[in-house]
């Protein structure tokens, strides 16, 4: 198949069982891929999910974004040491728009309750710069 007809052509992306291990491919038939590669394995090979997707191209991104999220996970190539369900999931949430996370409420501000002028003459007081008799700056520069 040439790769311009490939990437136009719909693909699956498919979550391969294998003993302990779980298969994150991408492949036009997935059967087929299921057979080829069952040839030369011991181990029974279980398809546990897959998605269709409209073109190759599609596909191999949806992979690529599974083999990043999955990459803690990752034994050895495409073969990870993951949970079926888990994958399933992925694969299956992959595209969709993700909710948006609701507001925090926050509490509405509140000023402090402060007697402005009694602090202010405080600090007026302490400065020494007060009128005696009225607690207020003293204007008189002397």
């Amino acid at each position: 198949m040439k790769q311009a007809d490939q990437n136009t052509k719909p693909a699956s992306v498919y979550l391969m069982r294998c003993e302990d291990y779980l298969k994150i491919g991408v492949a036009v038939s997935v059967g087929w891929r299921q057979v080829s590669m069952q040839t030369g394995n011991p181990f029974e090979l279980k398809i546990v999910g897959q998605r269709l997707f409209p073109t190759f191209g599609e596909a191999t991104r949806a992979e690529a974004s599974l083999h990043a999220k999955f990459k803690e996970q990752r034994h050895r190539g495409e073969w990870f040491r993951l949970d079926d369900a888990e994958a399933v999931a992925a694969l299956e949430a992959y595209g969709q728009p993700q909710p948006k996370a609701k507001p925090v409420p926050r509490p509405a501000f509140k000023m402090p309750d402060f007697d402005w002028v009694a602090v202010l003459q405080d600090q007026w007081r302490l400065m020494g710069e007060t009128d005696p008799a009225t607690g207020l700056p003293d204007r008189s520069g002397g």
